[in-house]
Order: C-alpha cells, then sequence, then structure tokens
C-alpha cells in the first residue's frame, strides 16, 4: 500500500533519546557486530553488520554487562523486554541481472548522523565485482506523523501506535540490475508499503530498489507493548 511521499524524508525525531550516545556497536546477547539503535523509549532496534540485516526490535532496552560496562568479565549486552519483531537469521540481500537471480553479497559500511537521525550505510557486491551503495535510515514513527485520522482509522490503527519506519536509497543501480531486501514483519498489525509486492510470507515482506524506484519506504505499526520492568536497564 502506498505511502505518503512525505515517508521517504526524515520525519521529526523524537525530543530525546533514551541514552547517549543512541547508536552504538557493541556484543549483544551474545551475537558479535552488532549495531543498537535507541530510538525511542519504546523502541529500541539493532542490526546484524556481518550481513547488513535487522536483528530486533523491541520494548525494554538492553542490560549493560561485561568488562567494558561493569569491570565483570564474562557477562555481554542483553536486549531486556518484549519483541516487536526478530530478525531473519544469515543473508538477507539477494539481486538480479538481467532479471535472472545473480550472487550478492551485503558489505557494512558504517553509519553517520544527519542532525538527530542516523543512516546506515551498506555496500551490495555482486559476483563481477560491481558494488551499488545502500543507505537505509530507521525511525521510530507513529501514526499520526505519517497521516491524517481518516487514513488513521482506514489501516485499522490509532493515534500513539509505536511504528517502525525504514526508508532505503541506493545510489547507482543499473537499468539491468535490481537489488532487494527481505526483511521480517513480525506482529505487525499493519505493514505500509510503496510497492505493490506481496509479502514473501505470513511474516517477511520484500523490498525492492532498481534504477526506476532508487528509494523506498517500509512502515510496520504495532500494538502498543506494556512497560517494561524497572529493571530493564536504558
Amino acid at each position: 500500500m502506498m505511502l505518503a511521499a512525505a515517508a521517504l524524508l526524515f520525519l521529526s525525531a523524537e525530543s530525546h533519546r533514551p541514552r547517549d550516545p543512541w547508536v552504538f556497536r557493541c556484543v549483544l546477547d551474545k551475537h558479535p557486530r552488532m549495531v543498537t539503535l535507541a530510538l525511542s523509549e519504546e523502541m529500541w532496534a539493532a542490526y546484524d553488520a556481518t550481513h547488513c540485516g535487522l536483528y530486533k526490535v523491541w520494548k525494554g532496552g538492553v542490560h549493560f554487562d561485561g568488562p567494558v560496562y561493569t569491570t565483570v568479565h564474562g557477562p555481554q549486552p542483553t536486549t531486556q523486554g518484549t519483541s516487536y519483531v526478530d530478525g531473519i537469521d544469515g543473508d538477507v540481500w539477494t539481486a538480479t541481472v538481467a532479471k535472472q537471480p545473480a550472487q550478492a553479497k551485503a558489505r557494512w559500511k558504517g553509519y553517520r548522523f544527519n542532525g538527530d537521525h542516523v543512516a546506515l550505510e551498506y555496500e551490495i557486491v555482486l559476483a563481477d565485482g560491481r558494488a551499488f551503495p545502500v543507505q537505509e535510515s530507521p525511525e521510530f514513527v507513529t501514526p499520526e506523523k505519517m497521516m491524517d485520522d481518516r487514513r488513521i482509522a482506514e489501516h485499522g490503527l490509532v493515534r500513539g501506535h509505536p511504528g517502525f519506519l525504514r526508508n532505503f536509497f541506493a545510489r547507482g543501480l543499473p537499468e539491468d540490475v535490481e537489488i532487494a531486501l527481505r526483511t521480517p514483519a513480525g506482529a505487525a498489525k499493519t505493514i505500509l508499503d510503496p510497492a505493490p509486492e506481496a509479502p514473501i510470507d505470513a511474516s517477511a515482506v520484500r523490498v525492492t530498489l532498481s534504477s526506476k524506484r532508487p528509494q523506498a519506504s517500509l512502515a510496520l505499526f504495532f500494538a502498543p507493548l506494556p512497560a517494561p520492568p524497572k529493571e530493564a536497564a536504558k
């Protein structure tokens, strides 16, 4: 279902992030090479820098343990609270060349800030050596930031429902190359996708980027989750 064109632009961020720094690298839940984003008190997200895919979106924060944080050797930071979405293991990026499946590998290129927003940077590398930069900008949103009350009601939402917005932009794609991301939907009440592709299965959707459509957005809205226990660290 089509998103408003404004969804491709940065929306106003939270008045404050729940942690400073609010984007950081660490081992998380015993997984190395994780990039964690403290988007809001309602929503945290973590990405797997090995495969450039989503690891988890949840409410509750991170329990910071281990030698870097508490001088205790052995433990590592762990997620606390309840998940909105759990990620897909392994490779999540694919490609087609001249409409035929082609080998592709995602490579993490870091992240950069644009004001109070973050852009995650990947590179999708084909078997022939061609590499195409992709940028993803994740953000916490609520329905009223993206649509009017009539559309909110049409989608079965109410003001304040937590939403996870992902804006994608690919540079330099030739006409014969498409790249696609397979990404989980979790327990989303509503999935707003600017492309007509059907869900891959009951819990995953596909975001496709091409020379004709180098930008795409995906918004997942969820039922609110209860507040996490007070001991869940922020």
